[in-house]
């Protein structure tokens, strides 16, 4: 259960200073312009707001911390070209002058999928490899990893050396609905057949034919591997599914905890339940950052437990350094703490 006490300035709506200060509380709705949101810093552990900037004209961006500042760039869908990233002091929220960007030293991105290259066509230069070198085999009729209703295809998996020879197949039994890399690791999850049953995650280790260990996850309240995808971190791997979250050890396989977001979602706080924004997991000290169908929820890293969530939509674009989360927040997005919420 919310408390009113939970939402951001008391039951007020978050609205943004044109100027680049910090948010105000207005006791009714801003009217909307141009502009679906602007940029807001929050407190990574309570979700206090930090600083904000709207400069009224954001839609889609992208975000890129540098030491010099915080790049924030429109993203382009056509031919034409999109508009001058805006230059912002990631201390502050004021408009800087622009700064050199060298992708050698970013300081943060926004999460994405390990296999992002791979699926959407990228070169085989620019494709995640595992520790070793391998890397998956292109299906030469698209050259991509091709796609059957979401699902990655084929279930026989191929790994190629830079020669193009193949040294290795995964044969799962059937398709896995998410799968990424870790060091020699390959991490699948789905409703996988064969030797496996059902098991929902496992890990093999290159050139392996028997998995290094398997998890069953589907008796576990909230479990639903639709739009699922799998996020690893130096001891971790999030599952993700839909309003569904479960954190393993990555050496082997331990739940740790898990947890349905069914209260962060399902409430009608959300006003987005559709799935359009990929899932996305971002750790930082002792907090997660999860944004799965209809959620944008802080978890309590040892627990799984709500430190708070953004009621409105979810935002497009976001990360995380240290203690901080940068997001392109929408004009009416509000900060739910529960009544027990982790500090």
């Amino acid at each position: 259960m919310l408390s009113a006490g939970g939402l951001l300035c008391g039951l007020s709506v978050v609205s943004f200073d044109d100027g680049g200060g910090c948010l105000s509380c207005a006791g009714s709705d801003r009217s909307s312009d141009s502009s679906e949101g602007g940029i807001v810093v929050f407190d990574l552990a309570s979700g206090e707001t930090l600083w904000s900037h709207d400069p009224g004209y954001l839609r889609d961006v992208e975000l890129e911390l540098h030491p010099a500042g915080l790049v924030v760039r429109e993203m382009s869908y056509g031919p034409e070209e999109s508009a001058s990233p805006l230059f912002v002091d990631a201390a502050t929220g004021a408009v800087r002058a622009p700064f050199v960007v060298d992708s050698e030293r970013c300081v943060a991105r926004e999460p994405r999928a390990a296999l992002a290259s791979v699926t959407l066509g990228g070169s085989s230069a620019d494709a995640p490899r595992l520790a070793n070198g391998w890397r998956l085999a292109r299906d030469p009729l698209d050259d991509a990893i091709r796609f059957r209703g979401g699902w990655i295809w084929p279930a026989h998996l191929r790994f190629v050396a830079d020669s193009g020879a193949v040294v290795w197949t995964l044969r799962l039994g059937s398709p896995p609905r998410a799968m990424t890399f870790h060091g020699d690791l390959v991490l699948v999850a789905g409703e996988l057949a064969g030797a496996l049953g059902t098991t929902s995650v496992a890990a093999f280790r290159a050139g392996a034919s028997r998995p290094l260990w398997s998890v069953e996850l589907s008796g576990l309240p909230g479990w639903d591997l639709w739009n699922g995808s799998l996020w690893p971190s130096a001891e971790r791997l999030y599952v993700v599914g839909r309003w569904f979250v479960a954190a393993l050890a990555i050496a082997d396989g331990d739940v740790l905890w898990s947890r349905a977001l069914g209260d962060e979602v399902q409430s009608g706080e959300s006003g987005y339940d559709h799935g359009s924004f990929p899932a996305a997991v971002a750790e930082s000290g002792a907090s997660v950052v999860v944004r799965v169908d209809g959620a944008f929820v802080v978890l309590d890293r040892a627990t799984g437990a709500t430190r708070w969530h953004l009621a409105g939509d979810a935002p497009e674009s976001f990360l995380v350094d240290g203690d901080r989360l940068i997001a392109h927040a929408d004009r009416d997005a509000r900060v739910v703490r529960p009544a027990l919420a982790v500090r």
